[in-house]
């Protein structure tokens, strides 16, 4: 009876060992299945308690059936199965509705700590070789302004780290001021520090900084406070440009409009004086002609007092003119405007007529003038506009020798619009270059200075006129200058009886 019994135990056994031999392949392909290496040691103590329980369940002879067998390893893989649909959702950032046991949770939080850890080590290798590549020199601060860290750049300029200067002064942030900002600008900049280290303000300053090499170069400073969410300063973090060869290109630049401007000073000077001197020049070659005519009508036989006395009045016109000039100096170094009065065009032209017809006569050259009837009067300097039309007229009259025939000088004076035109022609061989006529020191004469018709320009556009030159059909050559009217001044002015139409 023993021995039967012995017999029908011994053969359940290996009827149930053989059973969970043949499970085995199942078990480890289960196993193999599934996936993730952080699991993976978990997932193999699961299995081999598996296996250890399946065995102690055969070996118990306990009434056993097939139908427990498979219930047992359905339950045991299903609980393995969950553990890793947990371990890999959780990986992919999804929450699974699972509830496993209080080590496995454990083991999740220490693997997603380690996850974090690394990922948060990544990003900040990220930031550092971001920061070391950047083409200025970063710094950063405590609250209290002591530096903490240089980048890579700041550390090679600067030639020391931020650890080398402890010790020597009371604070790091003093010993690195003393050792790298120029004696000239310590002052201040320990001013600027200090105050936006007090009030949080950011800071920027542009000042002298040494070089490894010993250099001071002259570079731009910001920085800013970072805040936490409450607002609070946990950290200073600034850029340092270097800006040495900017400053210098400034210094240089400096210097060159300082030269610059000397020179255009001399050059106005210059200007000026030709200027005065061409202004000036006029009266007194008409007084000249004027007294050498009068000479020569008291010289005749019998002398002609009649003309001798016009031409003594065209020297003492001449003379007031001359003294116009330099009251018009005077005004021009005040800024007053007080020369300029509505006078009438027809009044302007005869005076400047009168100028020149002496030389006019000594140089057989017609002079014609045609005026329209009742110009207005207009807001003008009498004087300016006078040695306008000298200028041109005798302009006109020595192109007039250049050409064939003999020389003429036409002037005539219209409204045109809103504006006042004269024109001044001459019968010469025309203009070569009629773009630079109007430039300073243009001239084509010999002993010119060129500095007539650009004054003859300025005054023109002094008035709110303009003035241009252009070649005449066929031969000559016309200089045009408009003259806006005063409607405050502009009165129609009775026509001067002689001067409507006038030749000499």
């Amino acid at each position: 009876m023993a021995i039967a019994l012995t017999l029908t135990v011994g053969v359940a056994v290996l009827i149930f060992a053989g059973t969970a031999l043949a499970f085995l392949p199942l078990i480890a392909t289960v196993l193999v299945s599934f996936r993730g290496q952080t699991s993976g040691i978990i997932k193999s103590g699961m299995a081999a308690a598996l296996l250890c329980s399946l065995l102690v369940l055969l070996a118990s002879g306990a009434n056993t059936t097939v139908l427990d067998i498979f219930f047992f390893l359905a339950s045991s893989l299903c609980t393995v199965a969950a553990f890793d649909f947990v371990s890999t959702n959780r990986s992919e950032g999804s929450h699974a509705g699972v509830v496993v046991g209080d080590r496995e949770k454990e083991s999740l939080e220490i693997v997603d700590s380690d996850r974090s850890l690394e990922a948060l080590r990544e990003s900040e290798r990220s930031l550092r070789e971001l920061v070391e590549t950047l083409p200025t020199m970063i710094y950063c601060a405590t609250p209290e302004g002591k530096p903490i860290y240089r980048s890579r750049k700041l550390q090679e300029y600067l030639g020391f780290r931020v650890e080398d200067k402890d010790g020597i002064r009371a604070s790091r942030l003093e010993a690195t001021l003393d050792a790298i900002i120029h004696p000239d600008d310590i002052d201040l900049v320990r001013q600027r520090y200090a105050y936006s280290l007090r009030t949080g303000e950011p800071y920027l300053m542009k000042h002298r900084l040494r070089r490894y090499d010993g250099e001071y170069r002259w570079v731009e400073t910001r920085t800013a406070p970072m805040r936490n969410a409450e607002g609070v300063i946990i950290q200073w973090n600034g850029v340092c440009v270097d800006i040495d060869d900017w400053v210098r290109d400034q210094e240089q630049l400096g210097v060159a409009q300082q030269n610059l401007a000397r020179a255009s000073q001399a050059a106005s000077l210059a200007e000026l004086t030709a200027s005065i001197a061409h202004e000036v020049g006029q009266p007194l070659a008409a007084i000249v002609s004027s007294s050498d005519a009068s000479q020569r009508w008291l010289s005749a036989d019998p002398p002609n007092v009649e003309r001798a006395l016009k031409a003594l009045e065209r020297v003492v016109r001449s003379a007031e003119t001359t003294t116009d000039v330099f009251k018009r100096v005077r005004a021009l170094f005040k800024h007053t405007n007080e020369a300029k009065q509505p006078s009438s065009v027809e009044e302007v032209i005869s005076s400047a007529k009168e100028l020149v017809v002496e030389e006019a006569v000594r140089r057989n050259v017609q002079l014609e003038v045609t005026i329209e009837s009742d110009l207005p009067t207009v807001l003008l300097d009498r004087v300016q506009i006078q040695q306008v039309l000298v200028n041109l007229i005798r302009n006109g009259m020595e192109a007039g020798h250049i050409g064939a025939g003999r020389p003429k000088v036409s002037i005539a004076a219209n409204t045109d619009g809103n504006t006042i035109r004269i024109r001044v022609r001459d019968n010469g061989p025309g203009l070569a270059s009629v773009d630079q006529v109007f430039e300073p020191f243009f001239t084509t004469k010999a002993d010119g200075m060129g500095m007539g018709l650009a004054i003859c320009k300025s005054i023109v556009e002094a008035h709110g006129g303009r003035l241009w030159a252009e070649n005449a059909d066929p031969t000559g050559a016309t200089f045009t200058f408009m003259i806006p009217l005063d409607s405050a001044a502009s009165e129609p002015k009775r026509k001067l009886e002689g001067h409507a139409s006038a030749s000499v």
